[in-house]
């Protein structure tokens, strides 16, 4: 079953446009099926790539250009997926793109945190960035009926493609065997990673705090290793697309970065999985239900920002008057959002925030909200 990914229109518009296309986004998130999508129509003038498969590593790596471009001949579109895994691989684009130009090159990779680094200077201004996220709600769920139904099942399970299409009595054990290759195999990978045991803990901890304020200072003393340790880690976790990052929102920029922030997981399987808490949704019964929906509206309006081309500041307020849990600025104008699961606690912002803030709007999110507000 394919399910038509929102950011497919956006990356064949640019395909054939004078520049490399590079695709983000976490593994298992549908880049492979994306890529190979985009390749269907070309037939034996795309040629696919996996650079994890030794044969291709080994032809990759050996940078000779002329024999490379002997696989390339009469080719029209070549994607190099998971990409990061080639040394020098913003090099060998750059060489392949100044030599034959008129292949379309996409290099997709599940760590922006290597690939962005190796492409980076190579392909300043020839390149196209997308990222490919797990599906987002109104991708698999078209009009209120659907989401409703969805819901309850996507805070526990998640998004992604493969777990999507899985069978509940399956989705947990599939979602346990992900988070532990991740925590296992993936992570380990980045250069500066000592101690997996506390990255590993780090991430569990993260997972357990989703929607509360955390300070760097605190976790390391948790986890008994130095402040600029958990910085660093916490990057990584960013980078390899496990969490994301809200600051506190404040007029003075450099006031934006302090010492505390709220982490919230690019897909709410995957959290669950490391908090091992598969149990229906019911504030009665789960107590991180509020926590979950803060995350899942947040998260969602991220990735439609992100495939409508927009990108926003986000924060979080907070004072000792009170909490917005969401807050988007963009060319000046701000946008405010409540994360309320049960719509019956529906509130008004603090006096304090539109005094001192001045949103243009203040959107109350829950379960029964309009699904296209999660949208751009």
């Amino acid at each position: 079953m394919y399910i038509q990914r929102y950011v497919y229109e956006a990356v064949k518009d640019k395909l054939f446009s004078h520049n490399v296309i590079v695709i983000y986004g976490p593994r298992q998130a549908g880049k492979t099926t994306l890529v190979k999508k985009l390749l269907e129509p070309f037939g034996d003038a795309g040629v696919y790539w996996n650079c994890e498969d030794p044969d291709i590593f080994a032809l990759m790596r050996s940078f000779e250009i002329q024999k490379i471009h002997e696989y390339l001949k009469g080719k029209r579109v070549a994607v190099f997926d998971e990409a990061q895994r080639i040394p020098n691989i913003g090099m060998l684009l750059k060489l392949l793109f100044d030599t034959y130009p008129d292949v379309q090159y996409i290099a997709t990779g599940s760590s922006s945190f290597e690939l962005s680094q190796q492409v980076g200077e190579p392909l300043v201004g020839r390149s196209w960035e997308f990222t490919v996220y797990p599906f987002g709600i109104t991708e698999v769920a078209h009009d209120p009926l659907a989401f409703s139904k969805t819901l309850d099942t996507t805070l526990v399970y998640g998004l992604y493609p493969e777990i999507f299409l899985l069978a509940n009595a399956e989705k947990e054990l599939k979602l346990k065997t992900i988070a532990a290759q991740y925590l296992s195999k993936d992570l380990l990978i980045f250069e500066g990673v000592r101690n997996s045991v506390v990255l590993q803990d780090l991430l569990r901890l993260l997972a357990g705090q989703v929607g509360n304020e955390v300070s760097y200072n605190e976790l390391a003393t948790i986890l008994g290793v130095s402040r600029q340790t958990i910085i660093r880690y916490i990057d990584i976790l960013e980078k390899s697309f496990a969490i994301f990052r809200l600051h506190a929102y404040a007029k003075n920029v450099r006031g934006r970065v302090g010492r505390k922030f709220k982490a919230y997981f690019y897909d709410l399987g995957i959290r669950n999985a490391l908090v091992n808490q598969f149990g229906a949704i019911d504030p009665l019964t789960r107590h991180d239900t509020g926590a979950l929906w803060e995350n899942f509206c947040i998260l969602e309006r991220r990735k439609f920002a992100s495939y409508a081309g927009k990108t926003p500041n986000a924060f979080f307020w907070r004072e000792r008057t009170g909490e917005v849990d969401y807050i988007e600025e963009e060319n000046g104008r701000v946008r405010a959002y409540e994360c309320k699961w049960n719509p019956i606690r529906a509130s008004a912002p603090p006096i304090a925030f539109t005094r001192s803030v001045h949103p243009e709007s203040f959107t109350i999110l829950n379960k029964d909200t309009d699904h296209t507000q999660y949208r751009w």
